[in-house]
């Protein structure tokens, strides 16, 4: 490495999840763990506040627009105070700000963008006509600028890190392109085995939304008469739920807390990750759910190319949304250990691991 950095790695969410705020509580762990002067940060303005989640504070205004605005812009003047502490400045892409766009104008000599999704497509899913138009004009516009005035892109895939390129016509030029897959903490996590002889499949998310294929899953139970479990863990929307509803062999849980997700976790012979990345069209993510499902030693069936797992990992199919091939999937691997899935997939998967070659890069590339 050519010199100790000092490093900020900020985001801001409405509401973020709590995957997200592990991911940013592991982050911060492993570079307390490596000496690294490293410092996570997801501001927020309504949300319990942590080691690494902070409040803006923000007084809410009785017009939801200007509560809007006035969040972002009070985010950004934290921001901009905070970079002129630090050598490097990750920022977590937020889609269509005219506030990114000016922070990046003063700053982006010290900043890379960080990006989780193919932000145009993602849009056209979330958002309805016509706010899904000017959404989208806006994020073409503003989010092309701010990755232009960045120093670097950082992507968790390589698709999305080609995606981002591709956005702002780049040969690079100069401009550093990383690639920061998801990755989980390793360490304490025990797990006992209690499959028993009927297949149990576990679904989990914090919401469904379209790309998670839940709908997709249910259509493919038509014809299938197996004995099986299926549960459903998360905020499930109302549609949906009316179908899981009429076969027994799904079991809706809602939220769960994570002692209440590991009794599940105990029983389960497969974990489902998303089904229908399509709808974002993305063909590879390394999703956190799947990083969770497999340190705790239970195989993934996903739709799609894990970017940060090997080709042919064994506890990783890209499968069709099946539930007869999800149960041949669980049925090949019902003999294989808990500690053995773990240990195949640790080194893919460790945060420690993944943060100290990210860091040892961005090194380099200062």
């Amino acid at each position: 490495m050519s010199r100790s950095l000092k490093v900020l790695h900020v985001a801001y969410m409405t509401n973020p999840s709590k995957g997200v705020v592990k991911q940013m509580l592991w982050e911060q762990e492993a570079a307390s763990r490596l000496g690294i002067a490293w410092d996570c940060r997801l501001y927020t303005n309504d949300f319990p506040e942590s080691e690494v989640v902070k409040s803006l504070n923000v007084p809410k205004s009785a017009s939801a627009i200007f509560s809007y605005f006035n969040i972002r812009r009070a985010y950004f003047n934290k921001v901009e105070k905070l970079a002129e502490e630090y050598d490097l400045v990750l920022l977590r892409h937020m889609m269509h700000s005219v506030d990114q766009a000016a922070f990046l104008r003063k700053y982006g000599q010290k900043v890379y963008t960080v990006h989780h999704t193919k932000e145009l497509s993602e849009l056209r899913v979330l958002l309805s006509f016509p706010l899904n138009y000017l959404a989208c004009f806006l994020e073409l516009m503003l989010g092309a600028y701010s990755i232009n005035k960045s120093k670097g892109v950082i992507a968790v895939t390589e698709e999305i890190l080609r995606y981002e390129l591709q956005r702002i016509c780049s040969d690079l030029n100069g401009k550093s392109a990383l690639i920061y897959p998801n990755g989980i903490a390793m360490e304490n996590i025990e797990l006992e085995d209690r499959r028993e002889d009927i297949p149990e499949i576990i679904f989990v998310a914090s919401s469904f939304v379209p790309w998670h294929g839940l709908d997709r899953l249910i259509d493919s139970f038509d014809g299938n008469s197996s004995d099986f479990v299926l549960h459903i863990v998360g905020n499930v929307p109302e549609r949906l739920q009316r179908r899981c509803c009429l076969d027994a062999r799904i079991k809706l849980h809602g939220v769960l807390e994570y002692a209440e997700l590991v009794s599940l976790y105990e029983k389960s012979w497969c974990g489902i990750s998303s089904l229908a990345l399509d709808r974002k069209s993305m063909s590879e993510a390394c999703t956190l759910k799947t990083r969770e499902y497999l340190s705790v030693g239970i195989p993934v069936y996903s739709d799609h190319i894990d970017s940060a797992l090997p080709c042919g990992f064994e506890f990783h199919v890209v499968g069709e949304a099946s539930i007869g091939k999800i149960l041949e999937f669980s049925k090949e691997h019902r003999r294989s250990s808990r500690q053995l899935v773990r240990e195949r997939a640790s080194h893919y998967i460790s945060k420690v691991k993944i943060f100290e070659q990210l860091y040892s890069r961005l090194s380099t590339n200062l």
